[in-house]
């Protein structure tokens, strides 16, 4: 079989199959740190970790449907209704089909913010719509619906707000205050233990044609921006656009096995 009847077959298995890619560990420190008006240094979690720390994503196609799982403590008290959340509310899901821009400020820190020299560009966003404690409690695994947007607008983003609070991380986009039209469907929970946010996004390969998967990324933060995921959760090159969600899937599939062979 030569590699282009490879590839399709590759395509139509995992079609079927569908694909989970391997989980992304945070590795994004946010931008900086702010108190009392003073910038604090770069840190991962700005607070207390067990309440606000944002650990990992995993990235999945089923059929036409791309899922994004977001792990951390955060979720769990959303589901309680907890005092901790400090009058916080989730944000919504920034999406880049260029890729990431971070700075690098020393050992592990990789961090931007809006407005700085260097800084990730968002052309979509997934709104999930303003959810904090006021609004009572949540329902693990029950279903809210959502919608994909151009978020190319600026003048539209909501940034990272300490409301009462001394201590945040500052300019960090946090919500799209939506005025284009919905270019798609989505939709979100909470699953029912509170580890995690799952995001799907409907028709995925129509709403974002031919983009390069390599170059497709992900920004999630609260309101207060005290921990911040940015990823890109198919690190690996990819030359060929995305014509189809699960076909592509299996084109990546059929690499690692072309690479392993050559090895």
């Amino acid at each position: 079989m030569n590699i282009k009847s490879c590839l399709i077959a590759g395509a139509l298995l995992l079609g079927n199959l569908g694909f989970s890619q391997v989980i992304n560990q945070d590795d994004y420190w946010g931008g900086l740190a702010v108190t009392n008006n003073v910038e604090i240094a770069p840190r991962d979690v700005v607070g207390r970790a067990n309440v606000f720390d944002l650990t990992h994503t995993e990235f999945s196609v089923e059929g036409d449907v791309a899922t994004l799982n977001i792990y951390g403590n955060y979720f769990n008290h959303i589901l309680n209704n907890s005092s901790d959340l400090l009058d916080t509310s989730m944000g919504d899901l920034f999406i880049s089909v260029d890729g990431l821009s971070w700075t690098e400020g020393g050992e592990a820190t990789k961090y931007d913010y809006f407005g700085g020299a260097t800084h990730s560009t968002w052309e979509y966003a997934v709104v999930l719509g303003q959810y904090d404690n006021s609004t009572g409690a949540l329902s693990g695994g029950a279903v809210q619906d959502g919608g994909v947007y151009s978020a190319s607008n600026t003048d539209e983003y909501v940034f990272s707000d300490p409301g009462s609070r001394t201590t945040f991380r500052a300019n960090q986009e946090v919500r799209l205050e939506t005025q284009s039209r919905m270019l798609g469907g989505a939709s979100w929970y909470i699953d029912e233990s509170g580890d995690f946010l799952s995001i799907s996004i409907q028709d995925f390969p129509d709403v974002f044609g031919d983009v390069n998967l390599a170059d497709l990324a992900f920004h999630w933060t609260m309101s207060c921006g005290n921990d911040v995921i940015e990823v890109n959760p198919v690190p690996e090159p990819s030359t060929i656009g995305l014509l189809g969600a699960a076909g592509l899937m299996g084109v990546l599939y059929v690499r690692r096995r072309i690479v392993r062979r050559k090895k």
